[in-house]
């Protein structure tokens, strides 16, 4: 069996939940210790945010295709466990700025995950094409969201481990728009929608 043929696998996407489930379940466990010491209201905000991105992972819709690239299954994976990863520790740079910004990231984000509703997913593949909500701002208002929660995560948690994990979730997240937007073109509805919403991840910019 090559290595394409796995990631397609049933066995590969119970696999992938089981990983999932396994560091959030040790992710929980950290950030309930972190909370119980500091009553920081950061680390609550980013509990919320991961915890709303598991429970949509672990009850996505079947797609109706889905990528067969490798390296855009991996580059997923890797986006989406990284962050599960960050520290709680580090200097708080800006403890008030941090808050405001995983508020509105967080706010943001359920947004984003409200008008996809269970079209969500890891791997890039076609559920059905979104059009309205959040969607109507940008192509991927899930990843604009992340922006602000990890700048104010960084603020209120700066360590270099977290900096060089957070640069890898950002470069990830640049290849997950492309590889997802390369699959979903082959739709000619979603070929449409991209020339009604012309920016990718930020208006105006990108």
């Amino acid at each position: 069996m090559n290595i394409t043929r796995i990631f397609q696998s049933a066995f590969f996407d119970v696999l992938c939940r089981i990983v999932l489930a396994v560091l959030f379940t040790h992710f929980v466990y950290r950030y309930t210790l972190a909370y119980l010491t500091s009553h920081n209201l950061l680390v609550l905000l980013y509990v919320v945010m991961e915890s709303v991105v598991v429970v949509y992972v672990l009850t996505r819709t079947v797609p109706h295709s889905r990528t067969h690239n490798p390296y855009a299954i991996l580059v997923a994976l890797a986006g989406t466990f990284l962050p599960l990863m960050l520290q709680v520790s580090g200097y708080a740079l800006a403890p008030r700025v941090a808050a405001w910004l995983m508020g509105i990231g967080v706010v943001a984000a359920i947004a984003s995950y409200l008008s996809l509703n269970t079209s969500f997913g890891i791997t890039p593949a076609h559920r059905s094409i979104k059009v309205t909500g959040m969607y109507a701002l940008v192509r991927h208002p899930i990843y604009l969201s992340y922006i602000p929660i990890h700048v104010g995560y960084l603020l209120g948690y700066f360590s270099m481990v977290n900096l060089g994990l957070l640069a890898g979730v950002w470069v990830l997240m640049v290849y997950r728009i492309r590889f997802e937007e390369q699959w979903l073109m082959q739709d000619q509805e979603y070929r449409a929608y991209m020339h009604r919403v012309q920016y990718r991840l930020i208006p105006f910019v990108y």
